[in-house]
């Protein structure tokens, strides 16, 4: 992914059973047109100790990459993304993405 495909990105931290896992979320912009306009969508890539987690597409809009950007970080802010992972973080577990 190149940097400048990357819209928002914050840390996370996720307590389970005693245990804080520390979690990086990246919203990325992935290019669905170019031409006249450029737009996309934005996808979630979830990382922990530099190793993918998950990649999630929270929803199917198509958008300039401003209005990405600003989705992305709306989502973010309002605890939609740490939400979505703390929903996830047994299943990373289990299927081996968190250790």
């Amino acid at each position: 992914m190149a940097g400048e495909n990357v819209l928002f990105e914050r840390d996370i931290t996720i307590p389970h059973n005693g245990v804080s896992y520390e979690i990086k979320a990246k919203a990325v912009f992935v290019a669905q047109n170019v031409e006249p306009i450029e737009e996309g969508r934005y996808h979630l890539d979830f990382t922990s100790r530099g190793k993918s987690v998950e990649m999630w597409q929270p929803d199917k809009s198509l958008y300039s990459r401003e209005q990405a950007r600003q989705a992305a970080e709306s989502a973010f802010n309002l605890g939609y993304i740490e939400g979505y992972a703390k929903s996830q973080i047994r299943s990373w577990i289990h299927t081996g993405g968190l250790y």
